[in-house]
């Protein structure tokens, strides 16, 4: 089968949602699968894996992780499981970062996102069970961080000389409030720093470009503030 034209088959990553997740990883080397051993050919440079799964059926998480080398993003929220109960407890989702050997793995843990925003979902829906937030939050549009782009990270760079955005909204209320519902606007910011890691991350993997590696070395944690946590091993 031929290419896309000006697509490069000579570096590809690999990317999924939940199960696409736990597909990635097991195509990366996650054991405990019935698969048949196999070495990922040369052009895959990197993993991309939203909302990981991980239980305690199985085998250790020391030995089930322990023989992912590429370079692997985990992006995660501190306060989500899934709709259909099987993670039961959300932090179990960082044990695939915390599990994985160093080098170039990194998890960026949301402080309250959904597992429908984690999907990619643009806009919240109707329903009641979104995590709650305040409604008087920053938009993306405030401080002009609702870009996904490599120009839109680039600007960033610049942004993070102020310092964080910090968490709340700016009247000393907590970041969370479990009787308010996920605001539009917060929704749009939230999912902002999802696509700026991420392009970030292939930007660094794909293109090796030296600025976006920079970044995410040295401006992301100072970026994204509060709203979330991000690690590199």
């Amino acid at each position: 089968m031929s290419a896309q034209p000006g697509v490069d088959l000579s570096r590809i990553a690999l990317a999924g949602f939940d199960l696409g997740a736990q597909t990635v990883m097991a195509t990366a080397g996650e054991a405990g699968y019935d698969l048949e051993p196999f070495v990922l050919p040369v052009t895959v440079k990197c993993v991309i894996a939203l909302s990981p799964y991980a239980d305690f059926a199985g085998a250790e998480f020391d030995r089930r992780f322990a023989s992912i080398v590429e370079p692997v993003l985990s992006v995660i929220s501190a306060d989500h499981a899934d709709p259909y109960g099987l993670v039961a407890v959300a932090a179990i989702r960082r044990a695939p970062f915390e599990h994985m050997p160093p080098g170039q793995k990194y998890l960026l843990n949301l402080v309250n996102a959904p597992h429908a925003l984690i999907s990619g979902k643009e806009t919240p829906g109707a329903d009641n069970d979104l995590p709650a937030r305040d409604d008087r939050a920053r938009t993306a549009s405030a401080d002009g961080t609702n870009q996904s782009s490599a120009t839109g990270r680039r600007q960033r760079g610049g942004d993070s000389q102020k310092g964080h955005r910090g968490g709340g909204d700016g009247n000393g209320e907590s970041r969370s409030s479990s009787s308010r519902r996920f605001a539009a606007g917060t929704w749009v910011t939230e999912l902002a720093l999802v696509q700026s890691v991420t392009t970030a991350y292939l930007d660094t993997n794909l293109k090796n470009d030296g600025v976006a590696k920079e970044w995410l070395a040295r401006d992301a944690r100072r970026w994204l503030g509060d709203e979330a946590d991000f690690l590199v091993k």
